[in-house]
């Protein structure tokens, strides 16, 4: 039975090397890929006096750029490798976007990258590797930015494993 992995993708240099991880991964695996990036369409607001509602970009617009986006730069090294793969373009916030996805396609992974903003940025915007620890109906893998690239292979990663996880590996 082939494995599937759901790998989210954000251009950052946290998701390069999760699709550098992932590509060379899966040259040693029978697995289905799903790239999938996300169209944050979570409206911000901002506290500036004076100033109006302001209008969201057009949806559509946005789903089509991050698809050339995904599908012309941020899976480059799946390409390189080889890799045969389907991409997603999902619109909403990007962990519960990533979850569902994980659901919808019965995942056995879900790889991200993380950005490396750092503890307190982290703890003020969120982290989506973070929430889907928390979230995700299945293992998730945590690329860090600094990761090693030359060679593909990542040196480390974090793999945080949550304690329902954990109970069903021990049932």
């Amino acid at each position: 039975m082939k494995r599937t992995i759901v790998l989210g993708l954000d251009g950052s240099e946290g998701s390069a090397r999760a699709c550098e991880w992932v590509a060379s991964l899966a040259a040693d695996l029978d697995v289905d890929i799903t790239a999938v990036t996300v169209v944050d369409t979570t409206p911000f607001v901002y506290g500036i006096s004076g100033v109006g509602p302001v209008a969201m970009p057009d949806t559509q617009v946005m789903q089509r750029a991050a698809e050339v986006e995904l599908s012309a730069g941020m899976t480059a090294p799946l390409r390189a490798a080889d890799v045969k793969y389907t991409i997603r373009v999902e619109c909403g916030t990007p962990a519960e976007a990533l979850v569902s996805v994980a659901r919808q396609l019965h995942a056995h992974m879900v790889v991200v990258g993380t950005r490396g903003h750092g503890p307190l940025r982290e703890l003020l915007l969120g982290s989506v590797g973070q929430a889907l620890t928390h979230h995700a109906p299945c293992p998730v893998v945590v690329i860090p930015p600094h990761a090693a690239a030359s060679t593909g292979r990542v040196e480390s990663a974090r793999v945080p494993v949550s304690a329902t996880l954990s109970a069903q590996a021990t049932a």
